[in-house]
């Protein structure tokens, strides 16, 4: 895909915040997925050994490495900064907001299941919390049951401030 092409899709990915990163991944995915470097980016695939493929590797490598420093905010940069490729970026990141230590599963779990929508908020942005800390929860393998998810978001119907 022509780089204007990607170019227009990285001004549509919301900036990695401190709280974003499910959104930001799933968005930062897709301008991936369209510049062929996914694979790559997420680790699953190697550089190879031929030195022909090995350049083109090298330019995947790298146009995944642009695409993940061009949709952080500055503040996030330090995760990133040694980086030298896209496969290196995208497990610094992985490392700081998916991990699957005993601590962040109780407080990931506890926020889960203590979550409540205010009758005085839209019930999108509960919604939106709910599925947002399944997501995080899935991603450090966490296994929440559908029931746990529709459970969760009953309570919205039972809460009064």
């Amino acid at each position: 895909m022509a780089n204007e092409n990607i170019n227009s899709l990285l001004s549509s990915v919301p900036r990695l915040t401190s709280s974003n990163y499910q959104d930001w991944k799933f968005a930062v995915q897709m301008v991936l997925r369209r510049a062929g470097c996914l694979a790559i980016a997420q680790g699953s695939e190697e550089r190879p050994s031929t030195r022909e493929k090995q350049a083109e590797w090298d330019r995947n490598s790298e146009q995944a490495l642009t695409i993940i420093g061009l949709t952080v905010s500055p503040d996030q940069y330090g995760y990133i900064r040694d980086a030298r490729t896209g496969p290196a970026a995208w497990a610094a990141l992985r490392a700081v907001y998916e991990k699957n230590s005993r601590a962040n599963r109780i407080a990931l779990k506890r926020e889960f299941y203590t979550t409540v929508h205010s009758i005085h908020g839209p019930i999108r942005e509960y919604t939106n919390r709910i599925t947002d800390l399944a997501a995080r929860l899935k991603a450090i393998s966490v296994t929440l049951k559908d029931e746990d998810i529709v459970e969760t978001g009953n309570k919205v119907w039972f809460y009064v401030s």
